[in-house]
C-alpha cells in the first residue's frame, strides 16, 4: 500500500504516527527511509500506565 502511494506521487514523508502496528514503522522506513515514525502520544500514554502502580 505504501509503495503504491509513493508511485501515485507522494515523494516524501516527513513524521508518520503509528498506533502500535509491529511491523508499519518497517514499512514505512523501507519506502521513504528518512521519515520519523513517532507512536500516537494517547496509546504511548496508556502504555507507560501500565508501569505504574496503582496507586500512584
Amino acid at each position: 500500500m505504501l509503495t503504491e502511494l509513493k508511485n501515485r506521487g507522494v515523494a516524501d514523508v516527513c513524521i508518520a504516527v503509528c498506533d502500535g502496528l509491529k511491523h508499519l514503522p518497517d514499512a514505512i522506513t523501507t519506502v521513504w527511509e528518512y521519515t520519523v515514525v513517532q507512536q500516537c502520544i494517547i496509546h504511548l500514554l496508556r502504555n507507560t500506565f501500565r508501569f505504574a502502580s496503582r496507586k500512584y
